[in-house]
């Protein structure tokens, strides 16, 4: 089990892609918590775009890979 925290820099993100972004790591990660393998997401309250993620992986290389899908 990891805890993956997440902080996108919204500015380094150009206003055309933003909305394409954040539909797709939307798809990632509802894919993952739909499999079971994410079983907690959710927004920090006090950061704007950001929040964690906790798994149920059983190592560390298969969540590198699903990180590595992320748009982000």
């Amino acid at each position: 089990m990891f805890i993956i925290s997440i902080s996108i820099h919204t500015e380094k993100i150009a206003n055309d892609q933003a909305d394409s972004l954040l539909k797709q790591h939307r798809a990632w990660y509802a894919k993952y918590f739909e499999a079971s393998d994410f079983v907690m997401i959710g927004p920090y309250k006090d950061q704007a775009h950001a929040g964690v993620i906790i798994d149920d992986l059983a190592d560390r290389a298969t969540l590198d890979k699903i990180l590595a899908e992320d748009s982000y």
